[in-house]
């Protein structure tokens, strides 16, 4: 039973690969299966992240102890149940998620402090995406599109397969590592791209559903932002004017 500091449940394949269960923390128990299984074959490796401290129960007289006393086996074996699921969630995460996406999930579980503000924990499991569209106007170097390096969990499948102008000819805009114009969002969801043109001092703009007011009205204030207080939005360091024409042409005609 850990006392203080934190462990990390984890298995390492024979490639060197490691798939991370759980962080466990003060209270939670490790080693559980040896009560059932006293020459059982060890599953995980436990390693103490920083100092930490640790009880240690011998198995016969915990055996004697709960064989008395059927609600704690039974706690037990809840325990247990909730274990092989942490490990097959674990698993289906290696097999089916990609780097950031694991890496998001255990950010998320470990929920302390280390992640955010003390007090933003309940706020932001709390969080619920709006109902209606939210939309915003957002740079080639936005975060949420340079740091996540996967276009394709930002898209909806349907829109997927819409072209956009590429550096010669026109592709689909799920095949691109990286776009070549600046994303429109609603929710998080790449919904459209966008491009700012000094010699019209206007946006260039095009949206993969039909636009709403909304959406125009996020257009018209992203324009005056730029015309009074930056003129110019380039995608990339060495975009010009000159360069992105024909994205600006491919916007204006609707990709």
């Amino acid at each position: 039973m850990i006392v203080r500091g934190e462990v990390k449940i984890a298995h390492a394949s024979q490639s060197g690969s490691e798939v991370v269960f759980s962080i466990a923390g003060p209270g939670d128990v490790l080693g559980e299966m040896s009560i059932f299984e006293q020459e059982g074959t060890r599953t995980a490796d436990a390693q103490a992240l920083g100092q930490a401290e640790c009880l240690i129960i011998a198995r016969a007289p915990l055996i004697e102890f709960i064989s008395t006393r059927p609600a704690l086996l039974l706690h037990i074996i809840s325990t247990l149940s909730g274990y092989i699921k942490r490990k097959d969630a674990a698993l289906g995460e290696a097999s089916f998620l990609d780097i950031p996406a694991r890496v998001a999930l255990k950010l998320v579980e470990l929920e302390d402090n280390r992640l955010m503000l003390p007090g933003l924990a309940d706020e932001f499991a709390g969080f619920k995406a709006p109902r209606e569209p939210r939309y915003a106007l957002v740079g080639s170097i936005d975060s949420v599109i340079l740091l996540r390096r996967n276009l394709k969990s930002l898209i909806a499948g349907d829109d997927l397969r819409t072209l956009i102008q590429g550096d010669k000819n026109r592709i689909e805009i799920g095949s691109v590592a990286d776009l070549p114009s600046h994303a429109i969002l609603d929710r998080g969801r790449i919904v459209g791209l966008w491009e700012y043109d000094p010699d019209s001092e206007s946006i260039a703009w095009a949206a993969f559903r039909k636009p709403d007011a909304g959406l125009k009205k996020a257009v018209q204030e992203m324009e005056a932002w730029i015309l009074t207080d930056l003129g110019d939005a380039r995608s990339f360091s060495l975009d010009s004017p000159k360069s992105r024409a024909p994205r600006l042409a491919a916007l204006r005609a609707g990709f």
